[in-house]
């Protein structure tokens, strides 16, 4: 019983916001600003064409970082098994989007550049569908969680807190070791 109680643990990281609303308000102003000038100015389609352009994606930010809020957990799914969970949050609803069962992680990277670690760029990592799970926009760290499913290979883009981290450590499977890729 104390073994489930040590491994059931949520995290929810903190949201920093604001870049993302000044990004979004100027793209909302200059969006709308195109389109509203189009209307006077010779080729008027670009300016349109460009103005939704621009308006779609300040609408993908909005709903991508402000809207929407995730939790990471780990969830006893059998006896000493474990699934790493992404759960995210819109409004009052929750769904999971992400489960991955501990056994399936083939390597845990931390990066503290935000970036793809290099062991994954590039040609050797063409064939890994990728998620993005990290609460603020262009996060300057990040942990990436590669596992190798059913469906083929995936990375997990996520900014877990060190508890989190030290419990997937503990969890996953000891024939990888654990990454850290420095900028170089």
């Amino acid at each position: 019983m104390g073994d489930v109680f040590m491994y059931s643990y949520s995290y929810r990281p903190p949201r920093d916001i604001k870049k993302c609303s000044l990004v979004s308000m100027i793209g909302f102003l200059v969006g709308f600003g195109l389109v509203y000038v189009s209307a006077f100015l010779p080729y008027s389609s670009i300016f349109q064409i460009l103005g939704i352009a621009v308006l779609a994606i300040a609408i993908f930010v909005t709903t991508r970082y402000i809207v929407r809020s995730y939790v990471y957990s780990i969830q006893k799914a059998g006896e000493n098994d474990y699934d790493f969970v992404v759960n995210e949050i819109s409004g009052k609803r929750s769904k999971a989007v992400c489960r991955i069962n501990m056994d399936e992680i083939t390597d845990f990277i931390y990066s503290d550049n935000g970036k793809t670690p290099s062991k994954y760029s590039g040609k050797s990592g063409k064939d890994i569908l990728r998620f993005d799970y990290c609460q603020d926009f262009l996060p300057g760290k990040a942990h990436y969680l590669y596992a190798h499913l059913r469906e083929g290979k995936i990375c997990v883009r996520f900014s877990p807190d060190e508890k989190l981290t030290q419990t997937i450590e503990s969890l996953r499977p000891r024939e990888y070791e654990p990454t850290i890729d420095k900028e170089e």
